[in-house]
């Protein structure tokens, strides 16, 4: 029951970002059971097992949010270009993940969470800075390199808002992108972890009692999207995660 409250609570928080933005669920998440996993507040709730849960609770909300949102989310030429890098590299590290030791892969994700929430704090207001001719072409090398964090640790949010946020005109565009790009990365990342037997009846039966928690974070983001502004928004996320991975990554290593 613990560790049920536990990932309800992350949830709450990192799906109601996800339906803001169209991503940054796993951002959230994994900065907050780092930190309870740090302090020993998990319970027996692994790394892994809540690298599993994000995984699949990101690809389901994806396709959710693809469904509600089907007159705008579609492919497009930058989104299409970015999966030409990002779904290679994401199968590949998915693979590393399966088989990388547990404290390397706490202290990896302790570092990366502290990159991404400076990222996140110094790009907050780059919409529309960026021509369409140079967004294609950078977008196949953005997405491979996004794909080295996102078949990781599911997170390939930050490094794809370095193109997506200057390549679309405004924050409506940006989530439409981005909730289109990771439904088709996600899916194709739990097929993966399901096929290498990361799919446990523990893991699974720990999703079925979230899963009504999760769906109504999302349904409460996509509702607060329009309300939402996209600088103090980012700002404020940017210093939680720092904050976050800092503090985790200290306790790591003094222990």
């Amino acid at each position: 029951m613990h560790e049920i409250v536990l990932v309800c609570a992350l949830a709450l928080l990192a799906y109601t970002a996800k339906g803001i933005t169209g991503a940054a669920s796993a951002v959230v998440f994994n900065a907050g059971l780092l930190l309870a996993l740090a302090f020993g507040l998990a319970g027996g709730f692994t790394l892994e097992d809540g690298l599993a849960w994000v995984a699949l609770t990101d690809a389901l909300t994806g396709v959710f949010m693809v469904i509600l949102m089907r007159r705008e989310v579609r492919a497009e030429p930058v989104t299409s270009r970015m999966l030409w890098g990002l779904l290679p590299s994401c199968v590949l590290f998915t693979f590393v993940l399966t088989v990388a030791a547990p404290r390397v892969l706490a202290l990896a994700l302790a570092i990366v969470l502290v990159l991404c929430g400076l990222w996140l704090c110094a790009a907050r207001n780059t919409f529309g800075s960026l021509p369409t001719g140079r967004a294609l072409k950078l977008a196949a090398p953005c997405g491979l390199v996004a794909g080295v964090i996102g078949g990781l640790f599911g997170m390939a949010g930050p490094v794809s808002f370095l193109l997506l946020g200057p390549a679309s005109a405004d924050p409506a565009e940006f989530r439409r992108r981005t909730v289109y790009l990771f439904a088709v990365v996600n899916c194709v990342r739990v097929a993966q972890l399901a096929i290498l037997g990361e799919y446990t009846w523990p893991r699974l039966t720990m999703t079925a009692w979230t899963l009504p928690v999760v769906a109504g974070a999302t349904l409460l983001g996509m509702g607060l999207h329009r309300f939402v502004k996209p600088g103090p928004f980012r700002l404020g996320l940017g210093l939680i995660v720092v904050l976050a991975g800092a503090v985790a990554l200290l306790k790591l290593t003094v222990t």
